[in-house]
């Protein structure tokens, strides 16, 4: 700071940054334990959304077509941190 003459007030001047974390979607599938459906780039204290057109249908049963998918376990809601979602399934009346 050269050429100040006189008192001066300085103020510092801050860029805001908003993080991202991942969100990854799982499905648990009896051949390999899981299998990652999709991971989303997602601000922080934000929600995420499964990008997928269908949804996940179970695939570790001997009907599948007998479950439905009813969310994700934990989820994905208010992100604060990197987080994996397993769907989750409940078997059809």
């Amino acid at each position: 700071m050269t050429g100040i003459v006189g008192d001066r007030t300085l103020y510092p001047v801050f860029k805001a940054i908003r993080k991202s974390y991942p969100v990854t979607f799982i499905n648990p599938t009896a051949q390999t334990g899981k299998q990652e459906l999709a991971v989303v780039s997602t601000p922080y204290g934000s929600d995420a959304k499964y990008p997928g057109e269908v949804p996940p249908m179970k695939e570790n049963s001997v009907d599948p077509s007998s479950y439905e998918h009813t969310g994700w376990q934990p989820a994905p809601t208010n992100i604060t941190g990197p987080l994996k979602c397993y769907a989750q399934f409940a078997l059809l009346d």
